[in-house]
């Protein structure tokens, strides 16, 4: 039982501890099979540089199929040979050189180069293998959830059709690791610590049952708490009761009484815990561990609250009910979340606006997940507009490469991405966080972030007679990839990554490409296109520091552009406009003068607009121009936009150009 200590020590920063102290253990060795490769590349340059000592050459590193796939790995490649020098100078100065740092670059490259045989071949005795559907566990099947009307228009050119499906399943949250030799606090010493403050010397007058916990709380405290308080008014009467303790704490307490130091100053009452079970067997024999003690006679009302919501764990509840007994919210950023919603069952109206600021004050990627989760619960609109604001800058540039993507829900997700101040690179960068996020929710038990290649990988091993959208596991996903602006993926790079992963309908990849042929026959117009705010193309970059001057480069259909930024001598002021370029023009490299289509038309109509996002004492400002339409011409005085001036700026800031070639 959470009890509470008569005379108790002043509680000093930090409140209690997250863990104790621990000794690590010893990490596992290494397998021989798994370092001889580069044990062998780190040793060759030192046996080349020995000379021939016997008959005959050192042995090389005998081939493995793990082994026969070459990567660039810089200039001291030659040296994963132990071959004689004999007289080559040049080539035992290279192997002096590669002796001087024992993990150079060339070798972390090759210990940690990305490829199929390091992620998911892990058996160096076999060759490489693709996995194949009919051997790949099925992705995780969620309860039926209610349905949603979905409307799939837009990035596919189609027209409005209304689409029945329902939402995934949500995806338990990532699991902590605590290491062995170390003691994590319990519930009930946390709320201990919290309880402290309030220097009590009464003994508990009410017993709260909840989440198969006793805790012993205070008549007068709980009024804090509008359910609890509630609870109380239709409990029984107060009983007669008889706390438990244990022998050796009894018979500590009546040493210490008797004593004549502690006589007038030592209270009766005194804390003592009821454990979950409380039957310990010694010799074979079960032992009562804890019996009634006649110095723990009290009144007191006997209350049950039930709490079956998973946000709320047994840590949230305890630093909740003890801030009953304080004054201030000492709340920490990892467990807010949790607290909030504890606090919200509670009734526990001030602690709940405490854990909002704390929330409001720490978004970053590890939180935010959690946080709208919580803030859609309990509907804390203000909590939820700042997760769907930082959402908006930070989903594409911060989010998409951690783990916490897999906690993002469905709707906080669809919502996102509809939205027209959604930050992103390209429309390709949208599509790659689309299939990263649906990779964790058909396998949930992973803990870290796989690379690219494991991804592609996964969803080309998948069959080929129909895409993942189209199957039955998939198909309550597709209304994240109908929100998407298919038509702005022009990169032939991108749309053949789009054709091996097989995860939207081949239909759909036929019409992006239809749209592409269509916009280039006819001069760059995007006739299949009217709304500007849902079709339009956009290109971002993010301005980290104080440049004079960057820029980024545009090319759609056939018309290349220049987009800029320029800084202004005015603190704080930039200017943004765009300017076409021509196909002898410096700034543009060597591809694409030589490699990319180059339209000569003379004039070509664009419709853009620029929105400027930047962080001001930890909220996010917008600025978004008005749509600007200009032709654009070859000659040097057609051929820049207007400038678009907006002052009061912090780096980073995170720049937008939204463009759409309307019918001229």
């Amino acid at each position: 039982m959470a009890g509470l200590s008569a005379a108790i020590a002043p509680v000093q920063q930090p409140l209690y501890p997250k863990m104790t102290s621990h000794y690590p253990k010893v990490p596992p060795k290494t397998p021989n099979a798994a370092i001889e490769y580069a044990r062998a590349i780190q040793e060759a340059p030192v046996t080349a540089l020995v000379g021939v000592t016997g008959p005959k050459q050192p042995d090389k590193h005998h081939p493995t199929t793990r082994c026969r796939m070459r990567n660039q790995v810089g200039l001291t490649n030659r040296w994963r040979l132990p071959e004689y020098l004999g007289s080559d100078l040049l080539g035992s100065a290279q192997a002096i050189k590669a002796t001087r740092s024992p993990l150079n670059k060339s070798l972390i490259r090759i210990m940690t180069a990305e490829g199929p045989r390091h992620s998911l071949n892990l058996d160096l005795s076999q060759p490489y293998k693709f996995r194949q559907s009919n051997d790949r566990a099925q992705p995780c099947r969620g309860p039926h959830l209610p349905e949603m009307p979905v409307g799939r228009s837009g990035s596919a050119g189609k027209e409005n059709t209304t689409l029945t499906v329902a939402r995934p399943p949500r995806i338990p949250p990532l699991n902590s690791f605590i290491p062995g030799t170390a003691r994590a606090m319990t519930p009930k010493e946390v709320f201990q610590c919290l309880s402290k403050r309030s220097q009590i010397s009464l003994s508990p007058d009410v017993l709260l049952h909840c989440m198969d916990v006793d805790w012993e709380l205070h008549r007068a405290y709980l009024q804090k708490s509008t359910v609890l308080s509630e609870i109380l008014k239709a409990a029984d009467n107060p009983k007669h009761m008889q706390y438990y303790n244990m022998p050796e704490a009894d018979a500590l307490h009546k040493h210490i009484k008797k004593g004549a130091l502690y006589s007038n100053d030592y209270h009766c009452t005194k804390h003592a815990e009821i454990g979950r079970t409380g039957n310990p067997k010694r010799g074979g024999k079960s032992v009562d561990r804890f019996q009634y003690s006649r110095f723990r006679v009290n009144n007191v009302t006997v209350i049950e609250l039930e709490i079956t919501d998973p946000l709320v764990t047994e840590h949230a509840l305890a630093v909740a009910l003890g801030h009953l007994y304080r004054d201030d919210v000492v709340v920490e950023a990892d467990e807010a979340a949790g607290v909030l919603a504890a606090a919200h069952f509670l009734g526990f109206h001030p602690l709940a606006q405490g854990c909002v600021n704390v929330m409001l004050s720490s978004i970053n990627y590890k939180t935010v997940c959690s946080y709208h989760n919580v803030a859609t619960e309990f509907q804390e609109e203000k909590l939820t507009t700042a997760c769907e604001g930082w959402l908006e800058v930070n989903l594409v540039p911060k989010l998409a490469f951690h783990i916490q993507l897999r906690q993002l829900s469905f709707e906080a997700l669809h919502k996102v991405i509809k939205s027209t101040r959604l930050f992103t690179f390209n429309e390709h960068s949208i599509y790659k966080v689309l299939c990263d996020w649906l990779f964790l929710q058909l396998n949930p038990d992973i803990q870290l972030m796989p690379c690219q290649s494991t991804i592609l990988s996964y969803f080309n091993s998948f069959s080929k007679s129909c895409s993942l959208l189209e199957r039955e596991e998939g198909r309550v996903y597709e209304p994240l990839f109908a929100a998407l602006r298919l038509h702005g993926i022009t990169d032939t790079n991108h749309l053949r990554d789009m054709q091996m992963m097989n995860v939207v309908p081949q239909s759909w990849v036929i019409n992006i490409l239809s749209l592409h042929y269509q916009a280039l026959q006819g001069g760059g117009d995007m006739t299949a296109f009217k709304n500007f705010p849902s079709a339009s193309i956009r290109h971002g970059f993010i301005v980290d520091e104080n440049p004079q001057y960057y820029s980024e480069i545009l090319s759609l259909y056939g018309f290349h552009f220049e987009l800029k930024a320029v800084k202004q001598d005015k603190k704080g002021s930039y200017n943004f406009f765009m300017q076409r370029l021509k196909p002898n023009d410096s700034v543009l490299t060597y591809r694409d003068c030589e490699r990319h289509t180059f339209s000569m038309r003379p004039d070509r109509l664009v419709n853009f607009t620029v929105r400027v996002q930047c962080e001001k004492e930890g909220k996010y400002f917008t600025y978004v121009s008005p749509m600007i339409s200009q032709k654009f011409g070859l000659s040097e005085s057609i051929s820049q936009s207007e400038s678009v001036t907006i002052d009061n700026l912090e780096t980073p800031f995170h720049t937008t150009f939204a463009v759409l070639f309307p019918s001229s």
